[in-house]
């Protein structure tokens, strides 16, 4: 498959919601969830934590996670949880119908080590998810170019792209069987008023100053600037899928 090929793939296959696109996919399946620790340390008392969602729907859940002391606090709630370095082997003697790996992939750097757990403990016919931010989206680059400054997770290693994935995947053994952009995460818009000092924590979800003045200016801000940016990027064709998205799918399968 050449490039062009494969961006029309990707750019035809439809738009999912990321939640609703796992239970979908875990339902009634023996699921291995690979990083299943949230960044925030409250995430076991939100009712949104797909985790806790994804046990709903499953036959069975195993979580792994390297997070010690947060391992512990679930195993405590009754979820069946182990603490282990996704990078070395995974103590566990099973196969799943369904491993997930949602944004932990671009966390590291030992992708023959991942990918040596993920087929040990896969079953034949079984299927990887793996999600990730997209390095072409559009609102990335231009907050880099607006705002001078990254923006990224301070735990991420690595950025890649979904031809990189092709590549990386089928090197272990793997082809992909869907590929799939994520309905919209966030938008430049929205923290296009993040300065030196009011900043935007991105493993929170929250505002360094949340008072009424710094949350006025930064709506005020936020309806300037899309005013101007949204009919900017219809202009320079920026709203094709492969840069309208800030994070995308893919389902894994061994290669014939």
């Amino acid at each position: 498959m050449n490039k062009f090929d494969f961006a029309e793939r990707v750019m035809t296959s439809p738009v999912v919601g990321k939640e609703d696109f796992i239970l979908d996919m875990c339902r009634g399946k023996k699921v291995l969830d690979l990083g299943c620790v949230c960044h925030d340390e409250t995430f076991y008392n939100r009712e949104d934590w797909l985790h806790a969602r994804i046990k709903g729907v499953a036959e069975t859940l195993l979580g792994v996670d390297y997070l010690q002391a947060d391992v512990e606090k679930l195993q405590q709630k009754g979820f069946n949880v182990v603490c282990a370095d996704v990078t070395r082997e995974i103590p566990v003697n099973d196969e799943f119908d369904v491993i997930i790996a949602g944004d932990l992939i671009e966390h590291l750097v030992n992708f023959e080590a991942f990918f040596g757990n993920v087929t040990r403990l896969l079953k034949p016919g079984g299927k990887v998810l793996v999600s990730t931010p997209n390095p072409f989206f559009s609102g990335e680059f231009h907050y880099v170019c607006f705002k001078r400054a990254y923006l990224i997770n301070p735990e991420h290693t690595c950025w890649i792209d979904p031809l990189a994935m092709y590549q990386l995947v089928s090197r272990f053994g793997y082809e992909i069987d869907q590929a799939h952009f994520i309905e919209k995460k966030w938008s430049l818009g929205e923290i296009v008023g993040e300065g030196r000092d009011d900043t935007y924590d991105i493993l929170k979800g929250e505002w360094s100053k949340n008072g009424m003045y710094s949350k006025v200016r930064r709506r005020l801000i936020s309806i300037l600037f899309s005013m101007i940016y949204i009919p900017y990027r219809f202009i320079t064709f920026q709203n094709t899928k492969l840069v309208r998205y800030s994070d995308y799918f893919v389902v894994l399968k061994k290669a014939d």
